[in-house]
């Protein structure tokens, strides 16, 4: 029984693969923690982020603001 799991399992695979690709399982090398870049800048206004405000409600329904200083 086990065995012809694995065959449907291959052939599954096999019927698969072009469209679909290989499996996701990383960068195939060591990769570093994410570190915050030091100097971000706003996406919008083009300003270091730290001369930003953003505002986060408790209320879920309200979206966070991003305030910029221009």
């Amino acid at each position: 029984m086990a065995d012809r799991f694995r065959n449907i399992a291959r052939r599954l695979d096999r019927g698969l693969l072009p469209w679909m690709g290989p499996a996701q399982v990383g960068a195939g090398h060591p990769e570093e923690p994410y570190q915050r870049p030091v100097d971000a800048a706003c996406p919008i206004c083009h300003r270091p982020m730290a001369d930003h405000v953003v505002e986060r409600s408790a209320d879920p329904a309200r979206a966070t603001r991003l305030i910029c200083p221009a």
